[in-house]
């Protein structure tokens, strides 16, 4: 309790002063734990009750978009995108609606006016996007009805939650999400080469996002630090967004001004992850990228990146010093004093197992699990697995863990297997499942469902479940060949 209470008067004194609330998420300086803010809840319930919450979080994110500056070319954005989403419903395009999802989750944690229409915009797509995937759910394999079921016993679990509104909101927001992204991915991903183009439209919003990255005024909303209470999510998302730069690269039968265009902002992306002083989203893009480098390049040249990426960040970070001295020390605290420092998640950590241990079978609905540590810390756990144990109880964390380790299984099996038009495409997919997983043990990745994060989660799994039924169903050429083993390979081909 001691140590508990020096890390909190430490954190209030560095962060600023907590303003409670049930929720006890939230501070003076704007900052709000991601659970609650991702889905636009004030900190205090008597902010609550003045901004009509009990209604929908939709409408406080519309306000928030109606304050801004820009409100009036953020509105006709939204009719215009709302009028092309329609089209794009009635013509059964997936792959845009795609897009605009990934575009509203990834930038749905910016500046406030533009949060607002990010966020409207991302539950437009995704209201899109479920009504394409009720035509794919008796297309769905083993991981798409496990995730189903699961997000299915969330909500009922969320019924019994002391917030029951707010809990019912999240994951009904995540059913949307798996109907969306899993039910359309199994209706209109049929062969390898529609996987790419998949893949190609996430390439794309990370893309978009370097661009907005480079943008002053946004720079300015985050000013590279985790002050705000966002750096890590916007670490995280750079981090995981980075490798599908690298594919797009990798890809000769694409065009090359794009390709080159992905590698510029790859490279570009990797300063500003250091620049973050994040050491997450670093160990997001190392892991992710890491299969796909080492399938197509050898040790010589990643040798040589390293030392080139290494060189230029170094360099970033001395040229920012004389420009901003204050970025210069936040970083050296972040990578050499800090160190092995785990900012306060050991008591996080421990507080929250407590919790999950005195009632491991019952879940408390969801986002209740951030809002338990956050009564104490004023942030989240900081960990998605304890987060969701205490959640949705043993039941959900049971089907969380069998996902994960079928999707590995899978995704590793494919990686052994001989086939040169899915290998670029598995190893991607295998390197960004091990970041989010792996990097859902250090933060609350998973709390906000519609997060770019979960979204990513959830096409991993579409994609995987698509692939693993191309080597195991009456496909031919390529796809045949998975049932055979290397050195029957060439037989295969002829026959």
């Amino acid at each position: 309790r001691r140590r508990i209470e020096r890390f909190e008067r430490r954190t209030v004194h560095r962060r600023g002063r907590s303003v409670g609330g049930p929720y006890g998420l939230g501070f003076e300086n704007g900052s709000q734990s991601r659970g609650l803010r991702d889905v636009g809840l004030p900190a205090s319930r008597e902010d609550r009750q003045k901004a009509g919450m009990e209604v929908s979080p939709v409408l406080i994110r519309f306000q928030q978009m109606m304050e801004s500056d820009w409100a009036e070319a953020l509105l006709l954005g939204l009719l215009v995108a709302a009028v092309i989403m329609v089209l794009f419903v009635a013509f059964r395009a997936y792959r845009p609606l795609l897009f605009l999802l990934a575009l509203g989750m990834a930038f749905s944690g910016s500046q406030s006016g533009v949060a607002g229409s990010m966020v409207l915009l991302r539950y437009g797509a995704l209201l899109s996007l479920a009504v394409l995937g009720f035509q794919g759910l008796s297309r769905l394999r083993f991981s798409g009805k496990l995730m189903l079921g699961l997000a299915v016993y969330m909500i009922l679990t969320s019924c019994f939650s002391i917030h029951a509104l707010y809990s019912i909101q999240v994951t009904v927001a995540f059913f949307l999400l798996c109907l969306g992204v899993i039910g359309a991915t199994s209706a209109y991903v049929q062969d390898i080469g529609q996987v790419r183009k998949v893949l190609a439209v996430i390439a794309l919003v990370a893309l978009v996002w370097c661009v907005v990255m480079l943008m002053p005024g946004y720079q300015a909303s985050y000013k590279y630090q985790s002050a705000l209470g966002r750096g890590q999510s916007l670490a995280i998302a750079t981090g995981i967004l980075a490798p599908f730069l690298l594919w797009s690269f990798f890809q000769t039968n694409q065009n090359r001004f794009f390709r080159y265009l992905s590698l510029c902002a790859f490279v570009i992306l990797i300063p500003l992850l250091v620049m973050m002083g994040q050491r997450i989203g670093i160990f997001s893009a190392v892991i992710g990228a890491f299969p796909l480098v080492l399938l197509r390049l050898d040790v010589r040249r990643i040798l040589l990146g390293v030392i080139t990426i290494v060189v230029v960040s170094v360099a970033t970070v001395q040229v920012l010093g004389l420009l901003r001295p204050d970025v210069k020390d936040m970083l050296k605290y972040k990578f050499i004093e800090k160190k092995t420092d785990m900012g306060g998640r050991d008591l996080r950590w421990r507080l929250l197992l407590n919790r999950c241990i005195e009632s491991p079978v019952i879940g408390h609905g969801g986002g209740m699990g951030d809002a338990a540590v956050a009564q104490y810390f004023g942030t989240g756990a900081h960990n998605s697995y304890l987060g969701f144990w205490y959640d949705y109880g043993f039941v959900g964390l049971l089907s969380l863990l069998t996902l994960i380790g079928v999707t590995f299984y899978r995704l590793a099996t494919l990686m052994r297997r001989p086939c040169s038009e899915t290998k670029e495409a598995i190893r991607l997919l295998f390197g960004v499942f091990l970041a989010l997983a792996s990097g859902a043990f250090f933060e609350s990745t998973l709390a906000s469902p519609t997060a770019i994060h979960a979204g990513l989660f959830l096409l991993v799994f579409a994609l995987s479940d698509v692939l693993w039924s191309f080597s195991n169903g009456p496909q031919q050429g390529c796809h045949a060949a998975y049932a055979y083993e290397p050195e029957e390979f060439s037989e295969v081909i002829s026959y």
